[in-house]
């Protein structure tokens, strides 16, 4: 799987996973300017098993696609989603 953390991105990109409060305080549709995440949710994308967290941070342009494949629960995002659910924090 490719490498899909947004940081590099230059487009804002938002967060369409569920709030997670604690020590990964993001919100559902918390938008990131240029892409540049904060380093608590960076760190939690690159700690290992988490790396599916990525998903669930999408370009603004592609919002509205990402958020139908949620509703598909065999997409890369749906899974990521329910695997968000489970992350302490």
């Amino acid at each position: 799987m490719a490498d899909k953390t947004p940081v590099a991105q230059k487009e804002a990109v938002m967060y369409i996973g569920p709030t997670k409060l604690g020590a990964l305080h993001v919100t559902n549709s918390a938008v990131f300017k240029e892409g540049k995440l904060p380093d608590h949710l960076v760190k939690a994308i690159k700690a290992k098993g988490n790396e599916p967290f990525a998903e669930l941070f999408v370009p603004i342009s592609k919002v509205g696609a990402a958020r139908a494949t949620l509703r598909d629960t065999n997409s890369d995002q749906a899974k990521a989603f329910k695997a968000a659910v489970k992350l302490e924090g």
